[in-house]
């Protein structure tokens, strides 16, 4: 009787674990569709060239199964997108690839091919800042400039799609607007929302010089 009851309880547990499986299985079956039209946000490097700096950027799934990507330099048609499973795979308008792990929050182990002449670095969900979520919010933090080094700066966004930069104490009134997963300002480069909308990341190139921005919404 003892061996009966331990039998039923053992496949008790491995249909458990079965239906486990399957759900997960179904699970990642079904990112495609619920990923299309999210946009993403995160931090990539060239490989190539005199700046190497990490430097934010963004990608748009967009539902037709092309990529937007934006960065400091460009928002333009990036190429398309595809997930099988949890991987997703990128092709670019060059001809080059790339391809990670997908979770409906993240990306995770990038192949980054060298002959793209660049590589992600990290990659998180994010969403469309909207004039009505930022206006009259204030962000602060530090700016790391490749030559003079670290100092404060700051972001206050004013009505309208105008927002006032504050660096190392000089004070700037710009124009930006939204693309991907953040801003792109006149002046100061392109900045994304992280965490829930409550990080900024920025960049932008001078010349020899490499300004990065880092400030948390006060």
């Amino acid at each position: 009787m003892k061996l009966k009851k331990f039998i039923s309880f053992l496949l008790a547990i491995m249909i458990t674990l079965s239906c486990k499986k399957s759900e997960l299985k179904n699970d990642t079956s079904n990112l495609a569709g619920e990923l299309k039209g999210s946009v993403w946000a995160g931090e990539f490097r060239y490989t190539v060239g005199a700046s190497q700096e990490l430097q934010p950027f963004s990608i748009m799934l967009n539902n037709d199964g092309t990529l937007t990507w934006t960065d400091f330099q460009n928002s333009r048609a990036g190429g398309t997108w595809l997930i099988d499973g949890n991987k997703i795979s990128l092709r670019f308008l060059n001809g080059t690839t790339n391809s990670a792990d997908i979770t409906k929050e993240q990306w995770s182990n990038f192949s980054n091919p060298g002959a793209n002449g660049f590589e992600i670095a990290s990659i998180t969900r994010s969403t469309i800042p909207t004039l009505a979520s930022l206006e009259q919010t204030t962000w602060t933090g530090s700016l790391i400039n490749s030559v003079w080094g670290s100092y404060d700066g700051a972001l206050h966004f004013n009505s309208g799609k105008t927002v006032t930069v504050i660096s190392n104490g000089y004070s700037e009134d710009d124009t930006y607007t939204v693309e991907g997963a953040g801003i792109k300002t006149s002046n100061y480069g392109y900045f994304i929302f992280l965490n829930n909308a409550t990080n900024v990341k920025g960049y932008n190139h001078y010349s020899d010089i490499d300004v990065t921005w880092n400030l948390t919404r006060q």
